[in-house]
C-alpha cells in the first residue's frame, strides 16, 4: 500500500498558515530559489546541519521572507531519495544536480511550468513509488520496519509533514489561559497541560511573550515526557544530559523554582545557552555544570531524588523538525549511540538515591534505543532497579514528535 504524497495546496493547514494562495507561494519561492540551492549545498555537500545552514544564509542575504526557503529546504530534504527515484537516478550533490532535483520538486508540487510528456512521465513515476520507504535510507527503513512494521511506516508518513508550532507556557511568569490571550489563534493540548498550539505564522522570537520569558519552544511530547519524572518542590534533581536545557527549565517550573537542579553536559556552549534561557525564564535553581570526566559523575553518586537521562540518540522521532538527520545517520553512528546509551545508564544511574526515580528518555522511534535498551539494563541490574512505567509518544497517533520514556526506581539497599 502506498501512502499519498503530501503536496502544496492552500487547504493544507501546515502551509495555509504562511501563504494565502498557491500563486503567492509560487511567487515567493521563485525569488527564494537561489537561497534554497545555497542552503541545500551547505547541508548536503558540506555536511552543515540544516538549522545552521539556513541561519547562515539568512544572515548573509538579510532575507525577509524566510518561510518559503525553510519550507522548500525541509521538504526537499524529507523527499531527497524519493525525488531522485522519480528521476531514475542516484542522488548527487553537485550544483547542477541540486538545480535538477529542485526543478523535479517544483514540478511535483505544481510550482513549475508543465512540459508536456516529460512532466506527465515524471508524475507517473512518482505515483508508482513508495515514498514512505524512500523517505529514509534503505538500511534505516528496514531496521524500523523489522522492529515495528506498519507503525513505523505510519510514523514516517507523519514525519514527512511540516512540524506544528507548539510552545510551553512558563508558569513561573504567567498561566496558560492568560498567555493564550496574547496570541490571536491558539489551542490547548489536553495531555500536555502547559502547552499552547499556535495557529498563526509569526516570528515567535520577536514577540513580547518570548522576550519576557512567558514561553519556550517545546514539543508537547517532550513536555509530557519530562512530567513523568514526578518532581516536587524542594527536591534535588540531576539532569545528566541537559544540552541547552529545555527539560531542565520545565522541571524548574514544575518544582515552582524551589529546590536544586544540577544540569550536566560536556558542551560548555550548550550550558551557556541554558544559563541565558534560565535568566529569561526567571529560573534560579539550576546550576549548569560541565562534565569534565567521570569524576564529575562520581561526585554526585547517591545524591539525587530524581535523575533525568535524556540520552544522545538517533533523533528518529524528530525527523520532521530535523529532516537532514535521516541522511546524516549511518549504521555505525547508531551502533555508537546505542553503546553510549548503555554506558550512560550503567554509570549515571548511581547518581540517584535509593528509593529515588530515574527517567530514561530518547527522541527515537527505534526500540533498540528504547525498550530493548531498558530491558538490557534491567537484566544486568535486576536487584538494584525496577521498571515503574514505559510510555511511547507516536507522531502518527499523538500528532507531534516521537519519544520513548521509562521511569525506573532504585531499590533500597542495593548497589
Amino acid at each position: 500500500m502506498f501512502l499519498s504524497r503530501p503536496t502544496y495546496n492552500p487547504g493544507n493547514s501546515a502551509v495555509k498558515k504562511a501563504f494565502a494562495s498557491h500563486d503567492e507561494f509560487k511567487s515567493l519561492l521563485s525569488s527564494a530559489r537561489p537561497f534554497v540551492l545555497q542552503s541545500l549545498q551547505a547541508i548536503l555537500e558540506k555536511n552543515i546541519h540544516c538549522d545552521k545552514a539556513l541561519a547562515a544564509v539568512f544572515k548573509q542575504h538579510k532575507i525577509k521572507d524566510k518561510e518559503p526557503v525553510v519550507y522548500a529546504v525541509h521538504d526537499i530534504l524529507r523527499q531527497w531519495r524519493f525525488l531522485w527515484a522519480c528521476r531514475g537516478q542516484e542522488p548527487a550533490t553537485n550544483s547542477a544536480s541540486l538545480q535538477n532535483v529542485l526543478k523535479t520538486w517544483e514540478r511535483l508540487q505544481g510550482l513549475a511550468a508543465k512540459e508536456g510528456n516529460e512532466c506527465a512521465s515524471l508524475q507517473n513515476q512518482a505515483d508508482s513509488l513508495d515514498q514512505v520507504a524512500l523517505s529514509v535510507p534503505a538500511w534505516l527503513y528496514d531496521l524500523g520496519f523489522a522492529e515495528s512494521g506498519e507503525d513505523w511506516r505510519n510514523d514516517l508518513a507523519a514525519m514527512n509533514r511540516p512540524a506544528e508550532r507548539v510552545v510551553r507556557v512558563n508558569t513561573l511568569k504567567i498561566d496558560r489561559s492568560h498567555c493564550a490571550e496574547y496570541f490571536s489563534r491558539s489551542s490547548i493540548i489536553p495531555w500536555a497541560p502547559h502547552a499552547l498550539w499556535l495557529h498563526d505564522p509569526i516570528d515567535l522570537y520577536a514577540t513580547k511573550a518570548f522576550r519576557q520569558g512567558w514561553v519556550e519552544v517545546q514539543d508537547p511530547a517532550s513536555q509530557a515526557v519530562t512530567a513523568l519524572l514526578q518532581v516536587e518542590p524542594g527536591q534535588r534533581v540531576v539532569d545528566a544530559c541537559a544540552g541547552a536545557g529545555g527539560k531542565s527549565l520545565y522541571l524548574a517550573a514544575l518544582m515552582q523554582n524551589k529546590g536544586r537542579i544540577i544540569a550536566l553536559d560536556p558542551s560548555v556552549p550548550r550550558l551557556a545557552e541554558l544559563r541565558r534561557r534560565a535568566r529569561r525564564a526567571g529560573v534560579f535553581i539550576i546550576e549548569a555544570r560541565p562534565i569534565e570526566s567521570m569524576k564529575t559523575i562520581k561526585r554526585l553518586y547517591d545524591s539525587a531524588d530524581r535523575l533525568l537521562l535524556d540520552v544522545p540518540c538517533s533523533g528518529t522521532g524528530v525527523l520532521r523538525r530535523n529532516p537532514d538527520l535521516r541522511w546524516r545517520l549511518t549504521p555505525a553512528m547508531l551502533d555508537q549511540l546505542i553503546a553510549q546509551q548503555q554506558q550512560i545508564l550503567h554509570h549515571y544511574s548511581r547518581m540517584v538515591k535509593p528509593d529515588g526515580l530515574i527517567l530514561y528518555t530518547t527522541c527515537s522511534l527505534l526500540k533498540a534505543e528504547g525498550e530493548a535498551q531498558i530491558s538490557r539494563f534491567l537484566e544486568s541490574h535486576a536487584d538494584a532497579f525496577s521498571l515503574l512505567k514505559e510510555k511511547r509518544y507516536s507522531p502518527s497517533l499523538d500528532g507531534f514528535d516521537g519519544f520513548y520514556a521509562a521511569v525506573l526506581k532504585r531499590e533500597v539497599g542495593c548497589l
